[in-house]
């Protein structure tokens, strides 16, 4: 039997934003919630190695990247489930 490719579960768990500064004006170019890191990846052309060194727990913080003039910044924020009562 094939093993199941990707996770099962449909809770949306992470946010993906880009954002650009042009001169003063801050724009944001995209702003998504995804259930996995693998769909964020897919949809904005990073494979799922690029975008967790992104995320939150991430080793790469776009070191020499941050100076580049019209280079996103690339938010991947993982959201909290929400409270129970």
């Amino acid at each position: 039997m094939p093993r199941t490719q990707g996770a099962k579960t449909k809770k949306l768990c992470w946010r993906v934003k880009i954002i650009t500064q042009i001169g003063d004006n801050v724009v944001e170019i995209f702003n998504k919630e995804f259930t996995t890191l693998k769909q964020a990846g897919d949809e904005i052309g990073l494979n799922y190695h690029q975008i967790s060194e992104i995320a939150p727990a991430g080793r790469v913080k776009q070191k020499q990247y941050k100076n580049f003039k019209m280079m996103p910044t690339i938010e991947v924020v993982k959201l909290n489930s929400p409270a129970v009562f």
